[in-house]
């Protein structure tokens, strides 16, 4: 497990300083009185991922984004833990089907066990 003080001094590949995800980390970071390096900033998950595994530097990724690359890059857990919201998108014209809210009851359970 990665704990923040670990990061101190370290080069981050960060998210958009406007996106939700960049201002709770760093909100995390402040209170707990650490420095980091911000060197790049990307919009996506996938860039994100793509720059640590060039060698870039590191970062924080939700649970689903380090999963799906942990063949490519190392992943830990960090703590203190961030809340994270997430959203269903589904089609402007389209109307839920027992289905679909099905697939997001399952989604959701899955984030769950992620956690």
């Amino acid at each position: 497990m990665i704990r923040a003080e670990d990061c101190e001094g370290e080069r981050f590949i960060s998210f958009a300083a406007a996106s939700e995800a960049r201002m709770r980390i760093d909100w995390q970071f402040a209170e707990c009185a650490v420095t980091r390096d911000l060197g790049v900033e990307v919009a996506l998950a996938q860039s994100v991922v793509a720059m640590v595994e060039a060698g870039l530097g590191v970062a924080l990724v939700h649970a689903l984004t380090a999963q799906h690359a942990s063949a490519r890059v190392g992943v830990k857990r960090f703590a203190p833990a961030l809340p994270v919201a997430l959203h269903v998108v589904c089609g402007a014209q389209r109307q839920a089907t027992a289905l679909s809210d099905a697939c997001v009851r399952h989604a959701a359970a899955a984030l769950v066990r992620l956690r």
